[in-house]
This record gives C-alpha cells, sequence and structure tokens, in this order.
C-alpha cells in the first residue's frame, strides 16, 4: 500500500496544479481582454491624432469612430462572446488550444512574416479599392503606396481583381454575416453549422 503513495501525492498534486492554473487563466484572460479593448482605444486616439496633423480628416474621423465603437463595445464580436464564456469554457481554452498546437507544425518565422504581409497587402488593397469608390484617390493612394512597400509578387492590379472578387463571395458574406450576428459561441456555432447546410458542395 505504502508503495502507491507516492504515485497517488503525485496525481493529486498534478490535478492540484492544472485547477490552480487554469483558475489563474480565467482570472488573467478577463482581464487580458479589458487590457487589450483599453490599448486599442489608446492607440486609435493617437492615430486620429497624427491623422489630423497630417492633414487625412477622412482617416482621423475613421480612427475616431473606431475609439468610440470600441468605447461603447460595438464591432468587437470577439470581446462580446468572451464576456458571454462560462467559467469551465475560459478554464478548457488554453488546454484545448495546446493539445491543437502540439498536433501541428507552426511555420518558421520567416514564412509567419511572409503570411502577415501577404495579409496585410490584400486588406490594404480592400480599402484603397472601397476608398477610390468614395472617392478619396489621395487616401487610396496612400495604401496602394504601402501595399508596393510589402515584398509580395503580386501586382496591383492583381490585388485590385482580388479585393473586387472578394467582396462579392456568398460564402465569405455568409461568413460576416454570422460572426456579426452572433454573441456567444453556440450562437457562432450553429449559424456557421448552417451556413456550411446552404452552401453547395464542391465538385
Amino acid at each position: 500500500m505504502r508503495r502507491f503513495v507516492p504515485a497517488v501525492c503525485l496525481l493529486v498534486g498534478f490535478a492540484l496544479g492544472v485547477a490552480l492554473t487554469s483558475h489563474v487563466w480565467v482570472v488573467q484572460s478577463r482581464v487580458l481582454d479589458e487590457s487589450v479593448l483599453a490599448e486599442y482605444i489608446v492607440e486609435q486616439e493617437f492615430l486620429a491624432a497624427r491623422a489630423a496633423r497630417a492633414g487625412q480628416t477622412f482617416r482621423e474621423g475613421v480612427h475616431w469612430m473606431n475609439a468610440a465603437d470600441a468605447e461603447a463595445e460595438l464591432g468587437f464580436r470577439w470581446l462580446e462572446r468572451s464576456r458571454h464564456a462560462s467559467y469551465v469554457e475560459r478554464a478548457a481554452s488554453p488546454w484545448l488550444t495546446c493539445a491543437m498546437l502540439w498536433s501541428v507544425d507552426l511555420p518558421d518565422r520567416a514564412k509567419r512574416a511572409r503570411g502577415r504581409a501577404i495579409l496585410e497587402a490584400q486588406t490594404r488593397a480592400k480599402a484603397a479599392v472601397a476608398l477610390e469608390r468614395v472617392p478619396l484617390l489621395g487616401v487610396a493612394e496612400l495604401e496602394w503606396a504601402r501595399v508596393r512597400e510589402l515584398p509580395l509578387a503580386w501586382s496591383i492590379e492583381q490585388h485590385r481583381e482580388f479585393a473586387a472578387e472578394q467582396s462579392s463571395l456568398p460564402f465569405l458574406v455568409g461568413l460576416a454575416d454570422a460572426y456579426l450576428d452572433s454573441t456567444t459561441r453556440a450562437e457562432l456555432g450553429s449559424a456557421l453549422a448552417e451556413l456550411r447546410k446552404r452552401m453547395p458542395e464542391s465538385p
């Protein structure tokens, strides 16, 4: 019987460690959510001030609107869903994430940097195309200039075509509606399941 005592103590200690770690995560994740939102608001205010100094009135207005929406908790569905998450959901999140990361190979830093550059170029191209429709050609050109600075193989015309194509894809439209109209993870999951049912199967 005594030979099992060390093993039992080890298991109890491990279980207590997991429970304590999960509790700390739950508490800290709530604080982190609020901290991220506060940092975002401050950054948007600073960007608005910089745009004002540069005479970029439209960009200044966008940043002030972003800050106001954040203060009113509008347009931040990730935060709203996080606040609706139960204690158990928050406690399980890091362990599920660890399991997922162990099962996949993360790309090296250079590949991740290139991936971020590709996404930034695509997003800025969409912004530029939208600004051209306003039209605010001067502000749009600032976005195109940034796209040209990124180390990518695509031409401006290819970016323009991609932006126009992406804005009308049925799946992306449905995905946006599912994301924006849900306030909990359960609602988002149900909306995504319905979207998958409505989408035609690939040939």
